[in-house]
């Protein structure tokens, strides 16, 4: 627990310095009968981090008090008043604390793409549904808190859990939020993802809860209430989550009250960004084996990202970019209509003669002014080249093209 104040430093209480000293590499000292040890405010960022990559659940207390506020309060001679501010863990490093170390534009010469990029922040909830004949159904939620994107899943799954493996895969989480319940065989399954990787910073973290909030009564009755606060801003809210399979339920209110701990609850209100994790014929699924004999997401040396398919295809330059390039190659496409908007996004702007899209001219412009943009230099002949059928149609290939390249 990190105890910040007033003054230059940040220290830790007496449980936890010993603990935070050896894997920050910094002195823990004993000051009044007390194990503490500090590191320089400005740099807590910096620390939270690596304590969060090592699997620590990391808290932040802060002075909630000024001097002036103090000195004109009944309770002047008081303390002053401290609070836990913030609490972190893998899938939760969102906050004014946590800030990005490095950016693409902060990037030195010569550093690799990429290689200074957080780690992908996903946090995975599984849950498990036994029905009469013993037949075993998954339910799965997953939520990235950094961009609020939440999706669903409800399959059949053999005693092998070559379904759930082949989803915890493809969605890489950094945390997973399971039942003290959890079938053996599926707490194996994920004992052996979380472990694969050999560095310690690198392995996902494993977090166990109370069977009971994963019963389907219990967590019914946290999802109505959560979402019957919000029943006056969106009608739809509480009616649109009611119709979603039970086992998907079962992980949607053991998530409310998870990240409730953290103040991202508000990531599951819109129910506009759920979305289903496969989309049936319009991608073809990869299995496990699949994705790890021909190392498409990581090695098979030592698990890590570089040395697979993903790292050779992945030129991208945001960190939208790099996600969307992870589910097109977890996640190939199979209609050939959104694979030629994707294929020929480079050979327009190479008829425009518009060369290299820098990321930072395009950003924070809104994609129809993108759009408007390109259009103009590209003008009508380009798009009647390219559509023999005229302009009509190729205009939305041609502008879906544009933003997914300027994004990229």
């Amino acid at each position: 627990m990190w105890s910040s104040g007033k003054r230059s430093g940040s220290g830790l209480d007496t449980t936890s310095s010993s603990v935070a000293a050896k894997i920050l590499s910094i002195s823990c000292y004993s000051d009044h009968n007390f194990m503490t040890c500090c590191i320089p405010t400005h740099r807590l960022f910096v620390h939270v981090r690596r304590l969060v990559a090592h699997g620590h659940k990391v808290g932040v207390v802060k002075q909630t008090e000024t001097s002036a506020i103090k000195a004109s309060g009944a309770n002047k001679n008081a303390l002053f008043t401290r609070e836990l501010t913030a609490l972190y863990t893998k899938s939760t490093l969102v906050g004014e604390d946590v800030n990005p170390v490095c950016t693409f534009e902060d990037r030195p010469q010569g550093c690799e793409e990429g290689a200074m990029d957080p780690p992908h922040s996903c946090l995975l909830c599984i849950s498990e549904t036994w029905d009469k004949r013993k037949q075993l159904t998954v339910g799965l939620v997953a939520v990235q808190p950094s961009t609020g994107d939440v999706f669903l899943d409800c399959f059949s799954d053999s005693p092998s859990r070559s379904e759930l493996e082949a989803r915890v895969l493809k969605l890489n989480p950094v945390e997973i939020l399971v039942s003290s319940e959890l079938s053996e065989l599926s707490l194996k399954l994920l004992h052996s993802i979380t472990t694969a990787s050999p560095h310690a910073d690198d392995r996902a973290r494993l977090e166990t809860r109370d069977g009971a909030l994963f019963d389907f009564s219990a967590a019914l009755d946290t999802v109505t209430k959560f979402y019957a606060q919000s029943q006056g801003k969106d009608s739809q809210a509480l009616s649109c989550v009611a119709s979603l399979e039970s086992p998907v339920v079962c992980c949607l209110g053991p998530l409310i009250l998870y990240l409730q701990e953290f103040n991202l609850e508000r990531v599951l209100r819109s129910q506009c960004n759920f979305q289903r994790l496969l989309s049936g014929s319009e991608i073809l699924t990869l299995g496990a084996a699949t994705l790890k004999n021909l190392e498409i997401l990581r090695n098979q040396t030592d698990g890590m990202v570089r040395g697979s398919l993903l790292w050779v295809l992945d030129h991208t330059r945001t960190a939208f970019g790099r996600r969307l390039m992870r589910k097109w190659v977890s996640q190939p496409l199979t209609d050939p209509r959104c694979t030629n908007t994707t294929v020929c996004a480079p050979l327009l702007f190479d008829a425009c003669g518009s060369g290299v899209v820098e990321g930072k001219k395009f950003r924070g412009c809104a994609r129809g002014d993108l759009c408007n943009r390109k259009m103009a230099c590209c003008g009508t002949d380009l798009c009647n080249g390219f559509a023999p059928t005229g302009p009509s149609i190729v205009l939305p290939l041609l502008a879906s093209a544009i933003f997914t390249l300027c994004v990229l």
